[in-house]
């Protein structure tokens, strides 16, 4: 058992639930020293986080405990066959879960062994002891889960801003709008976290927890003037700044306890709740934190900005991942198609067709 507070010396993971790592179970012998040996490569190369890591062991020890009912022996590395994968494969797609999880099974299996032949770490590994191209089924591709204009145009009024319960909820909810930051680089923020050009035009440092760098995007005069809000509140509530900017409100004496997520979702559902947001068919609204990331990123792709400088604001690690917002909205999509129907005669005036015509 690994904890993961020994890992994380820089406490860049502090924020993830998961504490422990376990190889109980990761049999025989040689597989638990392999797996530990590549757990430890993939923490500190910082391409895994901890709770990944014990989600990709989980799978190994599923594997392994199949691997002993079906009567096999994982004497050595060459052990773990082609024909050994493939019965397992079969195993796996027969099990009631969810097609994710069956996928991850898989997945977490596959990567493990192709970095071990990657790195030559079992020499008897064979090179067809893997899954190919097309063998794990992937998830459907998702359209962004951005929140519908009906729903934002009642959460972004300075009415209903003001229903939130403390100015540090109501700081927190505003850069989300705004900015899109994740929700635990949010929560995160130093206490002083504007920094400006030489326009005096405002901008907000923070740290990306989940690509381990510093980053810098633009806000708005209005946002700025609201962080800078809370933290006249804060050194008049501590007396001195504290370190973070959000703290958590209650039972926080020093100010070192960031705001947690919990706290946010609770808030969150509480203040839907309480301003009666209905979306477009009459529902209860429900929202998440994370929600308004994609909601910046949707909106931002319908207004045309171009898809590199998205990247830049949410700063993700490559174009790919951006990319998953540039799924046309349905208003851009209504807009276009309504474009489409004009039909303009040679003085630029828009012809009404009728629609039993011939055309």
């Amino acid at each position: 058992t690994w904890p993961t507070d020994r890992l994380d010396i820089d406490r860049r993971w502090a924020h993830q639930p998961t504490r422990r790592i376990y190889f109980a179970e990761i049999d025989p012998p040689w597989l638990r020293q392999l797996v530990k040996r590549w757990a430890t490569w993939r923490l500190t190369s910082a391409t895994k986080s901890p709770a990944s890591i014990a989600v990709s062991t989980s799978s190994i020890r599923r594997f392994c405990r199949w691997a002993e009912n079906d009567g096999t022996t994982l004497t050595a590395p060459a052990a773990i066959t082609r024909e050994l994968l493939e019965r397992y494969r079969a195993d796996v797609f027969l099990l009631d879960r969810s097609p994710g999880r069956k996928s991850g099974l898989l997945t977490d299996l596959k990567v493990f062994l192709d970095d071990v032949r990657l790195h030559d770490w079992a020499a008897e590994l064979t090179a067809k002891a893997t899954y190919y191209r097309g063998e794990i089924p992937r998830d459907g591709k998702w359209l962004p889960r951005f929140i519908d204009e009906f729903v934002m145009g009642q959460l972004e009024t300075a009415q209903a801003l003001g229903q939130l319960p403390d100015l540090t909820t109501r700081t927190v909810v505003m850069i989300l709008i705004e900015t899109g930051l994740r929700s635990v680089d949010c929560r995160n923020l130093p206490f002083d976290p504007i920094t400006v050009d030489e326009v005096k035009a405002p901008y907000l440092r923070f740290f990306n927890h989940k690509l381990s760098r510093e980053a810098v995007i633009p806000i708005s005069d209005r946002l700025a003037e609201q962080i800078r809000r809370q933290q006249r509140d804060l050194a008049e509530r501590f007396g001195t700044a504290p370190p973070l900017l959000l703290p958590r409100v209650r039972a926080n004496q020093d100010g070192t306890i960031a705001f947690s997520y919990a706290t946010l979702s609770r808030r969150l559902d509480v203040w839907l709740a309480a301003c009666e947001v209905r979306d477009a068919t009459g529902r209860p609204a429900r929202v998440t934190a994370h929600q308004f990331r994609h909601t910046v990123g949707t909106r931002m792709i319908n207004n045309r900005v171009p898809v590199d400088t998205i990247q830049q604001m949410l700063d993700h690690s490559s174009p790919q991942m951006t990319a998953r917002y540039a799924t046309i909205k349905h208003q851009t999509l209504r807009r276009e198609f309504d474009r489409y129907q004009d039909r303009i005669n040679i003085s630029g005036e828009v012809i009404h067709l009728d629609p039993d015509g011939p055309l």
